[in-house]
C-alpha cells in the first residue's frame, strides 16, 4: 500500500518542492495522515485517557543500518510492523525509526507523556509533524547528560502537546552500540508515569534492600570466619548489585549522572565483574578441584576468560564494546547451563551446600526465561515478567546467601566433631601428664629447697661483700674533713656495685719547705657491674691507696700510669694472649688547700666545673685504666686554678646512659650537664636530692641499666 501511495503522489511532491507555502504543507500533512490511516491504527487521546501501550497495532518501524537516513529519506520507505508489541532487535548495532499517530478526540489541548521504558539507549530522537506540517524535535539518551533529559527520569520520556480535534503524526529513531536491543514504548498522562515510577522506586528500594542485606550479612560471616568463598561472594554481591544500577537506569540518575562513559560502558563493566567474582566463587564454593577435577580445567579457563571481555569494555571503541557484550552474554548463558548439573552432581556427592547453590541458579534461569519470553511478545507483560530479573538475582542471592550459611554450618559441625576429637586426645594425654607430674613434683621439690637454700647462701654472701666492699669506701668523717661541702650520690644496679669512689690526704713541701695538705679524690667506673665489677673496684681501691704512698707518685697522672701499670700486670693482660680484658674509668682530681689549685688526671671520664651558670670541661685521655695496646701511652696531668664558690662534678656515665622519657630514650651528657648548672646554686645536699629526684623522674618505669655515682664539691 505504502509504494504505491508514494509514486501516485510523486508529481505531486515534486511541485511542494517548486513551492513554499503554509498551504502546501498542510496537503503534505493530509495526504500523510491518509497514508498513515490505512497503514496503521492511531492512538485514540480523549479526556479520559490515562496511558497505553504502543504496539503492533499502532507502530511500524524501518532499520536503517547506515545511521545516517534523514527524516526525507525514511518517510519514503517501506515500513513494516512489529512482530511483537515490545519490540526486540537482540543483541544490535542498527538505527531503528518507528511511526504512529496520534489523534486527540477532545476539545482541549492534551498534554501527554511518550515514554521509552529502556534506560540502556544511546540516542533516542522523537519527531513531532504538527497539522500546519511543522515538525519538533527532542533528542536524548545515553549519549547525553542525564541533566539534559526533558524530564527527570531514568526513563527517556518527551512532552507531548496533542491539538484538540487533530492528528499528531511522530517518528522515533532509536540507535545502540551492541547491547539487547528492546523498545517498550508507553503512551499516556504524566500522572500514570509519576505513579508508576513511585511504585516502581518501592519494588527496587526492596530489591537493592535484599542485596545490601545479603552483602552486609557475608561480610559478617567474612569478618567472623576469613573465608575466601565469601570474600568472593560479597565481591559478586558488589558487581551485581552496581550491574542492576547500571541496567534500572539508577546509576546514571544517581551516581554517575555526568559521566557519558560509564553511562554506555557500566554494563558490560559491571557484568564482567560480577560474573568473574561469581565463577570463582563457583569453584571454590563447590569445590570443583576435589570432586570434578577435569571439568574443574574447563571452569577454570573460562573463569580467565572473562579477563578479555573485561578489558573490552573500558576500551571506547564500538567494535570493543559489541565483543565485550557479546562475550559475557555467551559466558553468563554457558555458566547458568553447565552449573545446574555441576551442583546437582557435587551435592549427590554428600557435599549439602551444593543444593542451594544449584537451586539458586535454577531460579535465575525461570525469571531470566520469562523476562525474554515478554521481551519476544509471547507472554503478556505482568510484574512477574516485567521485574524478572531482579526477583530471580534476589532470590539468587537469598539462596547463595543460604548455601553460604549451610556452608558456615557445615564448617560449624565439622569443627565441632574435630573438638570431641581433639578433647578425647588430650584428656588421654592428660591422664599421662598427671601421672608425669606426680613423678616429676617430688623431685622438683627436692630440687627447690636445694635450689632456694644455695640461692640463700649466695645472696647471704654477696650481701656480705656489699659490707666488705663498703668498708672500702672512704669513711664520713674522712669525707667531711678533706671537702666541708659535699654530696655523693651513689647507686648500685644490684646488691653490689662496680662504681667506687676514693679519698686519701696527703701532704707536699714545697720550695719554701713549707708543708701544704693536698686532698685527693677518685670516682671509678669498673667493667661490668655487680659481682665482677665489685672484684674490679676492689683492685682498683687497691692499687689507688698503694699509689698515694709510692715516692715516685706526685701528681694525678703518674698515678695513673701506676694504676694502669698494676692493673694489666695483675689480671695477666697482654696482646698475644686472649687474655681477660677488663678495667676501669675513672677521673681522679688533687686539690691544693691553700692556692685551690686542682690538677686532674682521668681515664675516658672527664670533670665538670660550674662556676657562675657556666660549665667547664676539663677532658680525659681516651684509654682505660687496664687497656692494651700496642704502646701504652701516659696519662696527661692538668692543671685549673679554682676560685671559691666553684662546684667541681666527678662522676661515672650510669647517670647519663639511664634510659627513661616519653620515648625510652638515654638522659645523656647534655641534659646531665643543664641538670648540674641548674642546680649548682643550691646547698650540696638539696644537690644531691635534686639529682636523685631528677634521676628516678627520667628512669620511670624502666629498669636502671649501670651503677650510678656523681661526687660534688663546692670550694
Amino acid at each position: 500500500m505504502i509504494p504505491f501511495t508514494i509514486k501516485f503522489f510523486a508529481p505531486l511532491r515534486l511541485w511542494m518542492k517548486q513551492t513554499n507555502g503554509v498551504a502546501l504543507k498542510l496537503i503534505l500533512f493530509f495526504i500523510f495522515a491518509l497514508t498513515k490511516t490505512i497503514a496503521q491504527q492511531a492512538v485514540l487521546v480523549d479526556k479520559n485517557f490515562s496511558h497505553t501501550q504502543l504496539g503492533k497495532q499502532h507502530l511500524q518501524f524501518i532499520e536503517d543500518k547506515t545511521k545516517s537516513l534523514s527524516l526525507n529519506a525514511i518517510s519514503h520507505s517501506q515500513f513494516a510492523a512489529p512482530e511483537s508489541d515490545v519490540p526486540n532487535f537482540g543483541f544490535n548495532n542498527s538505527s531503528y525509526w518507528f511511526r504512529f499517530s496520534v489523534y486527540n478526540a477532545s476539545d482541549q489541548i492534551q498534554n501527554e507523556v511518550l515514554e521509552i521504558k529502556n534506560p540502556n539507549i544511546d540516542i533516542v530522537e522523537l519527531i513531532s509533524i504538527t497539522p500546519s506540517g511543522d515538525t519538533i524535535h527532542q533528542r536524548t539518551g545515553d549519549y547525553f547528560h542525564f541533566q539534559q533529559r526533558f524530564n527527570n527520569s531514568r526513563y527517556f520520556q518527551f512532552p507531548v502537546s496533542l491539538l484538540p480535534k487533530t492528528t499528531t503524526n511522530f517518528y522515533l529513531n532509536v540507535q545502540n552500540s551492541g547491547e539487547q536491543f528492546h523498545v517498550p514504548i508507553n503512551f499516556g498522562d504524566p500522572k500514570h508515569f509519576q505513579y508508576a515510577s513511585d511504585n516502581e522506586q518501592l519494588i527496587f528500594g526492596l530489591y537493592f534492600g535484599i542485596i545490601i542485606f545479603a552483602l552486609l550479612l557475608n561480610v559478617f560471616f567474612y569478618l567472623v570466619l576469613r573465608d575466601k568463598p565469601t570474600l568472593l561472594y560479597i565481591a559478586y554481591l558488589i558487581g551485581l548489585m552496581f550491574l542492576q544500577l547500571s541496567l534500572t537506569g539508577i546509576g546514571f540518575e544517581y551516581l554517575w549522572p555526568g559521566s557519558v562513559f560509564l553511562a554506555n560502558h557500566a554494563n558490560p563493566i559491571f557484568a564482567t565483574l560480577s560474573i568473574f567474582f561469581l565463577l570463582k566463587f563457583a569453584l571454590v564454593f563447590l569445590k570443583t578441584e576435589e570432586y570434578l577435577p577435569r571439568i574443574h580445567r574447563y571452569y577454570h579457563f573460562l573463569w580467565l576468560f572473562t579477563i578479555v571481555p573485561a578489558v573490552m569494555a573500558w576500551i571506547d571503541n564500538n567494535a570493543c564494546y559489541v565483543f565485550s557484550v557479546l562475550t559475557i552474554n555467551v559466558i553468563a548463558l554457558i555458566l547458568n547451563i553447565l552449573i545446574i548439573p555441576t551442583s546437582i552432581y557435587i551435592w549427590r556427592k554428600n557435599y549439602k551446600p551444593a543444593r542451594f547453590f544449584g537451586l539458586a541458579f535454577i531460579v535465575l534461569i525461570i525469571s531470566v526465561f520469562l523476562f525474554v519470553m515478554k521481551n519476544f511478545g509471547l507472554v503478556r507483560p505482568n510484574p512477574l515478567t516485567d521485574y524478572g530479573i531482579q526477583l530471580g538475582s534476589a532470590f539468587e542471592v537469598l539462596l547463595l546467601t543460604l548455601a553460604v550459611i549451610d556452608r558456615f554450618k557445615e564448617f560449624k559441625d565439622e569443627a565441632l566433631h574435630r573438638l570431641e576429637e581433639v578433647n578425647l586426645l588430650k584428656t588421654d594425654a592428660n591422664i599421662k601428664l598427671e601421672r608425669k607430674v606426680e613423678e616429676r613434683t617430688s623431685e622438683i621439690k627436692k630440687q627447690k629447697v636445694e635450689i632456694e637454700e644455695k640461692n640463700h647462701e649466695i645472696l647471704s654472701s654477696i650481701r656480705y661483700a656489699k659490707r666488705i666492699q663498703e668498708a672500702l669506701l672512704p669513711p664520713k668523717q674522712l669525707m667531711d674533713d678533706l671537702f666541708k661541702d659535699y654530696f655523693v650520690y651513689y647507686q648500685p644496679r644490684d646488691i653490689v656495685s662496680g662504681d667506687f669512689y676514693w679519698a686519701a690526704s696527703v701532704t707536699t713541701t714545697s720550695k719554701e719547705d713549707s708543708n701544704t695538705r693536698v686532698a685527693l679524690l677518685a670516682v671509678a667506673d669498673c667493667t661490668g657491674h655487680g659481682v665482677p665489677g665489685a672484684f674490679m673496684s676492689l683492685i682498683g681501691n687497691s692499687f689507688l691507696k698503694q699509689s698515694s704512698g709510692e715516692s715516685q707518685v706526685n701528681n694525678p697522672a703518674q698515678a695513673l700510669d701506676f694504676l694502669n701499670k698494676n692493673v694489666i700486670a695483675t689480671l695477666n693482660q697482654n696482646l698475644s694472649e686472649n687474655k681477660v680484658r677488663d678495667g676501669m674509668d675513672l677521673a681522679l682530681i688533687a686539690i691544693d688547700a691553700n692556692s685551690l689549685e686542682l690538677q686532674y688526671a682521668g681515664a675516658n671520664n672527664p670533670v665538670y666545673i660550674v662556676r657562675q651558670q657556666q660549665l667547664e670541661v676539663i677532658n680525659a685521655d681516651k684509654q682505660a685504666i687496664g687497656s692494651v695496646s700496642d704502646e701504652v701511652k701516659k696519662y696527661s696531668n692538668n692543671k685549673f686554678q679554682l676560685q671559691k664558690g666553684d662546684c667541681i662534678y666527678l662522676f661515672t656515665d650510669g647517670y647519663a646512659d639511664q634510659f627513661g622519657g616519653e620515648k625510652g630514650k638515654k638522659l645523656m651528657y647534655k641534659q646531665f650537664k643543664e641538670i648540674l648548672i641548674r642546680i649548682a646554686v643550691l646547698p650540696m645536699k638539696q644537690q644531691c636530692a635534686e639529682l636523685d629526684t631528677a634521676f628516678k623522674n627520667w628512669k620511670g618505669s624502666y629498669e636502671q641499666v649501670d651503677d650510678v655515682c656523681v661526687f660534688g664539691i663546692r670550694v
